[in-house]
C-alpha cells in the first residue's frame, strides 16, 4: 500500500481541503498520514500527527517558533517514510521538498492561494525570496495543483511553469432535500436574509455590507455570522449608523456545518476586496457550500466569480468598494420571486457538477500516475 504524507502548519479542522483531500485519498486505498499544528477533536480514519507548537503572542519569538515547527514537520514526515508528500500552501513547501529528495518521495504542491499576496510577513524583501523559492521548487517537483485556472495561469506565467492542475475546493455532495434550516431564522420571519458567514477581516468587503443596510428595502436583513479581529469595529459602525434594526451579529458555525448553516438564507455574500492578485482570482469553497446549500450569492465582481454567476446564473456582481451596488445586488436577486427560484434551481442543479466527488478524483488521478512511475 502506498504512503501519502500530507503538510500542513493549521489546526487539522480549519483547513477543510486538506480533511477532504486525505479522506477522499484514503478512499481510495492509500496509507494517509496528515501532520499538522493541532487537531482540535476532528475525527478521521486515516493517521493525525501533530507537532503541537503553539502559536507565540510575542512577535518577537514568531520567527523562532516557524523554524522550530518547520524542523518538526521535516523530522515527522521523515519519520513517515513516504512514497508521496503533499504539501499545502508555501509555508511546508521547503520541508516537502528536501524530505522528499532524501525519501526519494514523489512531491505534490498544493497552492490554496498566491501564499506571498495573502501574507503580511511577505513584504519587500522577504515577499520577493519566499516568491523566489516557491518558483525554484516548483520547477523541480512532480505537481503543482491550485483551486481555479486563474490562480494557475498567475502562478504558470509568475513561476515558468506549465499550468497546475486545478482541483476546486468543492465540498462533498450533500441531497438538498435531507438539509433542513437552522432554527435561527425563526427570528427573521416575514424578512429576506442577507447572510454574510465568514471571519471578520480586512479586504472581506465587511465595511460594505455594513453600509449597504442603509440602502436595503425594509424587509431585507443583513446577518453576519463569524468571527474576528474586526468584530469590535464593526458592532460600533452598526450601532453609530442606527442599524441595529437591520444588522445582526449571531455566532458562527463549524466547518464543517457551513452548508447547513446557510440554509434559510435568502442570499449569501461572498466579497473580496482587489487588493492583490489572489483577490482578483480568488474562488473560495463558501461559494460552492452556498450552492450546495440551494442558496443564490451577491460576489465581488472578480473574474472566476463573475464567471460562475453569470454562466450559471446563479446570483449578483457587485462593485467592490460601492455599497449602493451591493445593496442593489442583494435587493435583484431577492425582490423577485420568480428569478430568486430560478437562481435556487440552478445552485442545485450545477452542485452535482461542482463537488468533491467530481474534483477529488483529480486529486487521486495525479497520484496513481505519479505512483506508477515509481
Amino acid at each position: 500500500m502506498k504512503r501519502v504524507c500530507m503538510l500542513v502548519t493549521s489546526e487539522l479542522s480549519h483547513d477543510p481541503r486538506v480533511t477532504k483531500e486525505a479522506q477522499i485519498t484514503f478512499e481510495a486505498g492509500y496509507n494517509v498520514s496528515v501532520i499538522c499544528r493541532e487537531n482540535l477533536g476532528y475525527q478521521a480514519p486515516y493517521k493525525i500527527i501533530t507537532f503541537g507548537v503553539r502559536k507565540p503572542s510575542s512577535r518577537i519569538l514568531k520567527y523562532a517558533e516557524r523554524f522550530f515547527s518547520l524542523l518538526l514537520i521535516f523530522w515527522l514526515t521523515l519519520r513517515e517514510r513516504p512514497d508521496l508528500i503533499h504539501a499545502n500552501d508555501l509555508d511546508t513547501l521547503p520541508v516537502a521538498f528536501l524530505a522528499g529528495k532524501l525519501l526519494r518521495a514523489k512531491i505534490v504542491y498544493d497552492s490554496h492561494e498566491l501564499w506571498p499576496d495573502v501574507n503580511a510577513n511577505l513584504r519587500g524583501i522577504s515577499g520577493k525570496i519566499a516568491s523566489q523559492l516557491q518558483t525554484f521548487i516548483a520547477r523541480r517537483i512532480d505537481g503543482v495543483i491550485t483551486v481555479n485556472e486563474y490562480l494557475g495561469n498567475v502562478m504558470a506565467q509568475r513561476m515558468s511553469i506549465k499550468p497546475p492542475l486545478v482541483v476546486l475546493n468543492a465540498p462533498y455532495l450533500r441531497g438538498h432535500e435531507k438539509i433542513q434550516p437552522g432554527e435561527w431564522i425563526q427570528q427573521f420571519r416575514g424578512k429576506k436574509i442577507a447572510l454574510y458567514l465568514s471571519r471578520y477581516i480586512p479586504h472581506r468587503g465587511i465595511w460594505d455590507v455594513i453600509e449597504s443596510a442603509k440602502y436595503l428595502p425594509e424587509d431585507i436583513v443583513v446577518v453576519f455570522r463569524g468571527y474576528g479581529p474586526l468584530e469590535n469595529e464593526m458592532r460600533k459602525r452598526v450601532t453609530e449608523a442606527n442599524l441595529d434594526n437591520k444588522v445582526f451579529f449571531l455566532p458562527p458555525v463549524p466547518m464543517e456545518e457551513i452548508v447547513s448553516a446557510s440554509m434559510g438564507a435568502d442570499v449569501a455574500l461572498v466579497l473580496y476586496d482587489p487588493v492583490h492578485d489572489s483577490h482578483r482570482n480568488v474562488s473560495p469553497n463558501k461559494l460552492f457550500q452556498y450552492m450546495m446549500a440551494g442558496v443564490p450569492v451577491v460576489c465581488s465582481d472578480m473574474v472566476f466569480l463573475r464567471k460562475m454567476v453569470t454562466e450559471l446564473n446563479i446570483g449578483e456582481l457587485y462593485t467592490p468598494g460601492n455599497a449602493e451596488s451591493l445593496a442593489s445586488a442583494i435587493a435583484n436577486v431577492v425582490s423577485d420571486k420568480k428569478r430568486h427560484q430560478e437562481m435556487v434551481s440552478h445552485c442545485l442543479h450545477y452542485r452535482e457538477q461542482f463537488c468533491w466527488e467530481v474534483e477529488g478524483k483529480k486529486l487521486i488521478d495525479l497520484y496513481q500516475t505519479l505512483l506508477c512511475e515509481r
